[in-house]
C-alpha cells in the first residue's frame, strides 16, 4: 500500500493486519515527512469533527425554535421529590415486612393456637383415663392433665377408669 491518505485512514480505521500496523508505526518514527502527513490527517479529522458537531448543534437549535411548544416543561419541585421518596420508602418497608421469614417458633405457636387449643373429648357414660386427661387439658389444668397422662403411660392401660388411675 502506498503512503497516502488512504494508507493513513486504513490505520485509524483498524483495517490493517498486525504486520502492517508495525510497519506503519515504524514508518512514522523513521520518516519525518510521513509523520507530518499523519499529524496533518489527524488535525484535519479533528477540525472536521468539530465542524460537524457545530453544524449538528446549529441544526438542532433551528429545529427547536421552529417547533411550537404546546406547553412548557414542568419540573418536579422539592415537595414532589419528598413525596416520591416517601412512596419509595413505604414500598420498600412493605416489601421487607412481606418477605421477612417467619421464625420456626412463631410458626409452631401459631399451629398450636389454631389446632391444639382444645382437644376432642368423647361423650360416653363410661369414664376412662384418656378422656379424663383430655378434659383436664381443656379446662386449663395442665399439671393435672400431665399427671393423668403420665399415669396412663406407667400403667400401660389407657382405658382404665379415673378412680383406678389414682
Amino acid at each position: 500500500m502506498e503512503n497516502g491518505i488512504g494508507y493513513i485512514e486504513a490505520y485509524f480505521k483498524r483495517e490493517m493486519s498486525a504486520g502492517e500496523i508495525r510497519q506503519f508505526e515504524q514508518l512514522i518514527l523513521e520518516d519525518p515527512a510521513f509523520a507530518e502527513e499523519v499529524a496533518f490527517y489527524l488535525s484535519a479529522r479533528h477540525v472536521a469533527q468539530d465542524q460537524g458537531e457545530e453544524e449538528r448543534k446549529r441544526r438542532f437549535r433551528e429545529i427547536y425554535r421552529q417547533k411550537p411548544s404546546s406547553r412548557p416543561l414542568r419540573t418536579i419541585g422539592r415537595s414532589g421529590w419528598y413525596i416520591a421518596a416517601a412512596v419509595f420508602a413505604a414500598l420498600l418497608l412493605g416489601w421487607y415486612l412481606y418477605q421477612r421469614p417467619v421464625a420456626s417458633g412463631q410458626l409452631a405457636n401459631r399451629y398450636i393456637e389454631q389446632h391444639w387449643q382444645t382437644l376432642g373429648v368423647s361423650m360416653s357414660s363410661k369414664e376412662d383415663s384418656i378422656q379424663t386427661g383430655l378434659l383436664l387439658y381443656n379446662e386449663g389444668k395442665w399439671q393435672e392433665a400431665l399427671r393423668q397422662f403420665e399415669n396412663i403411660i406407667r400403667s400401660g392401660n389407657p382405658r382404665t377408669t379415673r378412680s383406678e388411675s389414682r
